[in-house]
Order: structure tokens, then C-alpha cells, then sequence
């Protein structure tokens, strides 16, 4: 799926050692919600 791509490539261009947080509401808290599980220990 493109949007996973999209998240993982941002999850590697921030780096191994950031971390990320993702807000959202409605549809938004879907995307937000696989951007955490995508993320795994980087998700803040």
C-alpha cells in the first residue's frame, strides 16, 4: 500500500533513533494508529 510506504520512509528518513508521534481523529486515528504500529519502539 502507498500510504505504508510513505510512513515507512519517513520513519527511515527521521532515523533509527527518533521518535515519532502521529495525532489524529476519525479516519486520521486509523493512520495515526498504523503509524504507531508501523513505528514499533520509535512510536513516542
Amino acid at each position: 500500500m502507498q500510504a505504508e510506504a510513505i510512513i515507512r520512509g519517513a520513519l527511515q528518513y527521521a532515523g533509527k533513533n527518533a521518535m515519532v508521534a502521529s495525532v489524529g481523529s476519525r479516519f486520521g486515528g486509523g493512520w495515526s494508529l498504523q503509524t504507531a504500529l508501523l513505528a514499533g519502539p520509535q512510536a513516542a
